[in-house]
């Protein structure tokens, strides 16, 4: 897409379907399954780039999981705008945001190195009448080999009227026309309740 602001990107987005991946369902032996997601994207100066913040809620197949692990994983990452309509983004897991927080403290030079290539693409977004983003359409992957999509919101999905949905099965439909299988995609609890 042309004329996209990353600027107008940042803020906190709400996942609304997805197609499904690993990191999003089991984790390792234990089966899970996110029922909620939450991006949060803020421009940082420091490391010309912005921070992204992944704050997934799950479902846990077994009782004991939700004590030991909790409801909620929290992932930090850092994007970096390549100029046109993709992200270059790290996700750092649990060790690797201690170690990520511990060389933002203390290292002299606290460049974080981004990936080579692009693998974040923003495909279409749909502004609200005050100009800005409020419906995006995800891939992910290096480009070329883009085998994950998400659509998402920055508005609450409980605030969601039926103009709302309608705009979800355009992106739902634009991803089909993409070659994306939107048959297997989960969708929010919302979407699935209205059929979309």
């Amino acid at each position: 897409m042309s004329n996209f602001d990353p600027k107008k990107y940042a803020g906190t987005w709400y996942e609304l379907a997805r197609i499904p991946n690993a990191f999003q369902s089991d984790v390792w032996w234990i089966p899970r399954d996110t029922i909620s997601s939450i991006q949060r994207i803020t421009q940082e100066p420091e490391i010309q780039g912005y921070s992204v913040i992944n704050e997934m809620c799950y479902k846990w197949n077994l009782p004991c999981c939700k004590f030991l692990f909790g409801e909620k994983n929290v992932m930090l990452g850092d994007a970096w705008f390549d100029g046109k309509s993709s992200f270059k983004m790290i996700f750092h897991g649990l060790l690797g945001s201690m170690a990520l927080i511990l060389h933002m403290l203390f290292a002299a030079n606290k460049r974080i190195i981004a990936p080579e290539t692009p693998n974040y693409h923003i495909k279409k977004i749909i502004e609200n009448k005050r100009g800005e983003y409020e419906y995006v359409l995800v891939t992910g992957g290096q480009v070329g080999e883009e085998n994950l999509a998400w659509i998402m919101t920055k508005r609450h999905p409980d605030t969601m009227q039926e103009k709302h949905f309608n705009v979800v099965k355009d992106l739902l439909a634009y991803a089909d026309e993409l070659g994306y299988d939107t048959s297997s995609m989960k969708l929010h609890s919302l979407l699935e309740k209205r059929d979309v």
